[in-house]
């Protein structure tokens, strides 16, 4: 589980809320969502809320597409360990041209 959501459902679970985090299984529709709408409206407005992380307080899933950033300018990026990589840039062979000076990153926009 990302650190974002266990924030979010340590916060979501505590008084006054005390709101039920299952999410729904699998082979649901709409899976790994919150089963109750109201919790499931409450994540995605937390997600959109996220400030950028800097790099020392933590990175990415590993090969997760975010969006990096140098601090002056940001790209689609990805982090594979221990690298990142810039997912809009590719050489000849199709490979991804590394990111260099990666501070902060967030993740994309749903």
């Amino acid at each position: 589980m990302s650190e974002q959501r266990e924030r979010f459902e340590a916060w979501a679970v505590k008084p006054p809320r005390e709101w039920c985090v299952i999410r729904q299984g699998e082979r649901n529709i709409w899976p790994d969502q919150y089963c109750d709408y109201h919790v499931q409206c409450a994540w995605e407005s937390w997600q959109v809320a996220l400030p950028w992380t800097n790099v020392e307080d933590g990175l990415p899933d590993n090969g997760e597409s975010v969006v990096a950033s140098d601090g002056e300018t940001s790209a689609c990026g990805m982090y594979v360990e221990p690298n990142w990589y810039d997912l809009e840039l590719t050489d000849r062979a199709g490979d991804n041209y590394p990111l260099e000076g990666v501070k902060r990153w967030m993740p994309l926009p749903e």
